[in-house]
Formats: structure tokens, C-alpha cells, sequence
């Protein structure tokens, strides 16, 4: 092992350390590893911002090529407008300023995560589960049809939440409601199950690799 990764080694080490002294409660050590990791990702953020955005979509057009009046609107003014607007907000007095640019973001950032979710989840899903009623994969496959079907028509059921009203005056679901409910509540605890498992099963892998790190650097030093 080189110096150059010894002293990387090391350094993973202590921070592993200061991250893991958490489970001995809330402490300086932890709070100053926070702080190095959220500054060094914004450090990263900043230079992936300036390089990828700022340079080639602002100071490049600028220097490289002549641009029209038309161009220059649309492409640098309203762009830095609408950047200037929104660095306003730091300042209270000013921050109603960066309120349109802020809504203008969050308007676009919900338009493309609606758009993705359908896109990317919710039709796949249905044609997945029509799929499965092809005839060229029956009687066989008909099982498997009736309870995916069944699973998704029942955890879609669990977010249903219309009442009717008794003849006593209270409020309650229709019976199949109820029981859909129970059904699809329990597809979804099953499937938390399954993600809290992975996402326990990745935090154990990530201590052994620091396990194994530590191990390495003690072999090293040793030597």
C-alpha cells in the first residue's frame, strides 16, 4: 500500500469512526462529520453547476458565436434574470422577488416527476399486469393474472377513502372497501418489509466494507 493510500485509508477510518459515534447519542464528532460531508457535496455541487451550466450555457454562447437579439432574450437575459430573481430570496426584504422563479422550478420539477411517474411506473404496471391476461400464456399463467391483479386492484382500493353515512349517522366504508383495505395494507407492509430489508442489507454490506477497511489499515501499519 502506497503513503498516498495509507493516509486516504486513514482518514476514511476516522470519519467512519466519527459517523458511527452516533450510536452513543448526538456529539461533536458526529456533527463535524456531517459538516465535511455536506460541505464537500456542496463543494461538488457548486463546481458541477459552474462547469456544466454556468460556462457552457452562459460565458461560452457569449464568447464563441455572435448572438441575435432574439437569442440573447430568450437564451442570457431571461436566464440570469430569473438566476438574480431567485438569489433574492437569501435576502428577506427582497425574497418575494424569487418567489416566481421558485414557482416557475417547482411548477417544472412537478410536471416532469408527474409525467415520469406515469411514464415510468404507472402504465409499464398496467400494461405489465393486461399482459399477463395473453392468451398465449394461458390457462397457465392464469394464476399468477388473478392475484397480481387482485394486488393491485386492492392496495389501489387501501387509498380509497369514501364513507357513507350509516343509519345511526356515523360514518363508515362500504364493507368490500374494508376488506380491500386489509388486503392491500398488507401487500403494502410486505413490500416496506422487503425495502427496509434491502436497505438494511446495504447498511450492513457498507460496515463490513468498512470493516474491512479498518483491517486493512491495521495490516498495513503492522507491516
Amino acid at each position: 500500500m502506497s503513503t498516498a493510500d495509507l493516509v486516504w485509508a486513514a482518514i476514511g477510518f476516522v470519519l467512519s469512526v466519527m459517523v458511527f459515534s452516533y450510536l452513543l447519542g448526538d456529539n461533536a464528532l458526529f456533527r463535524l462529520a456531517i459538516h465535511l460531508f455536506i460541505g464537500a457535496a456542496s463543494g461538488y455541487a457548486a463546481v458541477i453547476l459552474a462547469t456544466q451550466v454556468v460556462y457552457p450555457r452562459l460565458i461560452l454562447p457569449l464568447l464563441s458565436k455572435p448572438i441575435t437579439t432574439g437569442d440573447l432574450i430568450l437564451d442570457i437575459v431571461i436566464p440570469m434574470l430569473l438566476s438574480l430573481m431567485l438569489l433574492l430570496v437569501l435576502w428577506q426584504r427582497f425574497s418575494p422577488a424569487g418567489r416566481v422563479p421558485l414557482a416557475l422550478l417547482l411548477g417544472a420539477a412537478a410536471a416532469f416527476a408527474i409525467s415520469g411517474a406515469a411514464r415510468g411506473t404507472l402504465l409499464p404496471q398496467a400494461q405489465a399486469t393486461i399482459q399477463l391476461f395473453n392468451p398465449a400464456g394461458l390457462p397457465a399463467a392464469l394464476p399468477e393474472a388473478i392475484l397480481t391483479t387482485l394486488g393491485v386492484v386492492t392496495v389501489l382500493v387501501y387509498y380509497y377513502h369514501g364513507v357513507k353515512v350509516a343509519p345511526d349517522g356515523s360514518l363508515k366504508r362500504p364493507r368490500w372497501v374494508r376488506i380491500g383495505a386489509v388486503i392491500g395494507g398488507t401487500i403494502i407492509f410486505i413490500t416496506l418489509g422487503a425495502l427496509y430489508a434491502g436497505v438494511l442489507t446495504t447498511a450492513i454490506s457498507a460496515l463490513v466494507e468498512r470493516l474491512y477497511a479498518f483491517w486493512t489499515l491495521v495490516s498495513a501499519l503492522v507491516r
